[in-house]
């Protein structure tokens, strides 16, 4: 079970995963994962890696307890303005 504070009221939200629906966690969208490299060329760096090291907010997760983890490290290339967010 998990807790979450509704911003609005302020009134604890438990939530229970279960067979038909998972908690997706918020935490992941806070860790600068999906952080672009700079779009100006004087500034910007090629094939630039991005390293977050995720344990404090994953660890907390009762599927990563119960496999053991207690280092959670995000490792991957940075996003591209040029290319990743094209419409």
């Amino acid at each position: 079970m998990f807790e979450e504070v509704d911003k609005s009221s302020g009134e604890i939200v438990n939530l229970t995963p279960n067979a038909s629906n998972t908690v997706q966690p918020v935490a992941l969208m806070r860790l600068g994962v999906f952080v672009p490299t700079l779009k100006s060329l004087k500034n910007r760096k090629k094939n630039t890696l991005s390293r977050t090291d995720a344990s404090e907010e994953l660890t907390r997760l009762s599927l990563a307890r119960a496999e053991g983890f207690d280092k959670v490290e995000i490792t991957g290339p940075r996003l591209d303005m040029d290319n990743d967010f094209k419409t």
